[in-house]
């Protein structure tokens, strides 16, 4: 299910060249990383997870990469960017990493994985900054 699911990743997130290629890559790298995640996890089940416990991998299933919640869907209402210099708020989708940029509202999704809410970050199809919402 890794190889499937990252070059559907890639592409949704990147486009079909990137997913066939770089997807390929990454979905071949983590079937040997899943599984020593899952040795993990099957070693560790029996000791409490300590509070704010995340998942080892996310998705945390490699079915995750086909869960209609996660599938990108805007949670805001696309408005035009505003005028006269103002920055504007990236569009939330529900895939947490990924939002949509407001100066390419069509384009592909850009991951803001790491940036922490209220930071600046650089749209990579208009070469224009927005905030991470």
């Amino acid at each position: 299910m890794e190889l499937p699911g990252n070059i559907y990743d890639t592409s949704v997130r990147h486009g079909a060249a990137e997913g066939w290629t770089l997807g390929l890559l990454k979905g071949i790298a983590m079937i040997p990383a899943r599984t020593l995640v899952g040795v993990y996890e099957f070693v560790t089940f029996p000791i409490p997870a300590p509070p704010f416990y995340q998942p080892v991998l996310n998705p945390s299933t490699p079915f995750g990469y086909w869960n209609s919640s996660l599938r990108e869907q805007s949670l805001a209402v696309i408005l035009p960017p505003p005028s006269g210099g103002a920055i504007p708020y990236g569009i939330r989708t529900e895939r947490p990493a990924l939002v949509r940029s407001p100066w390419n509202p069509n384009g592909p999704l850009v991951d803001v994985t790491g940036y922490a809410p209220g930071s600046a970050v650089k749209d990579p199809t208009t070469g224009r900054n927005f905030i991470v919402p």
